[in-house]
């Protein structure tokens, strides 16, 4: 079945895409790709984006945190679940299998020992309860719009769950910059409460000022101390439902949870799809009132 499986990196790459990801990662300087990506937005306004498809202006909060991502690279956001509504997610997911990253499945609350990471797929998310109005939030495909400069292409969606352990931190739970797009943005919503035990988002303020480098090697917390200075190192915890948004070319990772397991959905938009992913399409209507652009790349009858 589409969609059995989270959005995954391709085993291989088709030559273009093979072009347009290294493009990018041997262009990490932010002047360039601050250029690439507004000659494009524009290019795409111009000759993709159906008005319909358009959002209306930021109201004042979304305005406020346009401010902040534009100069601190994240923002905290209102939160766009109720209790209830979090309730309602959370009795789905806790009926529904995990899929590790060596594509072993177990149901939630069973983890295999060994296993400190996992996701729920594709076509569990999308079939969870209002995970379909959370992405399409018009609040948050305003920011996306207002800061990509054309409509946004919801080009990740993933729920994760990473399990309370002592051992070492996986890739993304060491500091680094993500290389998906030219210029991207992420929504991420926290499903179980987080605090510094429970492996809190951590991001690097102003970073995402900075240009990369060419080597896919984590930063270490002295090195970013000295550019950035100490204060720019902020922990993201909360009860659950705390959301925030950030641009993960900023540096940033995940902390290891060593008390309790921590659950997060987060939802990428960008101006293209991410040339690794593997999207493996859902195969289910779109549900009326969501933009097909938008939502092209996540089920097969957009």
């Amino acid at each position: 079945m589409n969609g059995d499986t989270p959005i995954l990196h391709r085993s291989s790459l088709p030559l273009r895409e093979r072009a347009t990801y290294y493009t990018m990662r041997l262009l990490p300087y932010i002047q360039i790709r601050r250029f690439v990506a507004g000659v494009t937005a524009r290019g795409l306004r111009v000759l993709s984006d159906n008005g319909a498809d358009r959002q209306a202006a930021p109201d004042e909060a979304a305005n406020t945190w346009l401010k902040n991502l534009r100069t601190q690279g994240f923002t905290m956001i209102d939160p766009l679940l109720t209790p209830k509504q979090l309730d309602e997610v959370n009795a789905y997911l806790q009926a529904s299998d995990l899929v590790a990253p060596n594509g072993q499945r177990f149901p939630t609350g069973h983890a295999p020992t060994g296993v400190n990471v996992a996701s729920y797929s594709l076509a569990t998310m999308l079939s969870c309860p209002h995970v379909w109005g959370l992405m399409n939030h018009p609040r948050m495909l305003a920011v996306a719009e207002a800061f990509l400069g054309c409509t946004p292409t919801i080009s990740g969606a993933r729920i994760d769950w990473y399990g309370a352990h002592e051992g070492g931190p996986c890739d993304v739970q060491q500091f680094h910059r993500d290389y998906d797009d030219w210029k991207f943005l992420k929504m991420f919503v926290y499903l179980t409460d987080v605090d510094d035990d429970t492996g809190p988002h951590e991001y690097i303020a102003r970073s995402h000022l900075g240009s990369g480098r060419v080597r896919a090697i984590p930063y270490q917390p002295e090195e970013i101390a000295a550019e950035y200075g100490k204060d720019a190192f902020t922990r993201i915890c909360g009860p659950r439902g705390t959301s925030f948004m950030a641009d993960t070319w900023g540096i940033h990772k995940g902390n290891v949870p060593t008390r309790a397991a921590r659950v997060m959905m987060q939802i990428q938009y960008s101006i293209f799809p991410v040339p690794v992913f593997n999207y493996d399409r859902v195969p289910l209507a779109l549900p009326s009132g969501y933009s097909k652009r938008a939502n092209r790349l996540l089920v097969s009858t957009c």
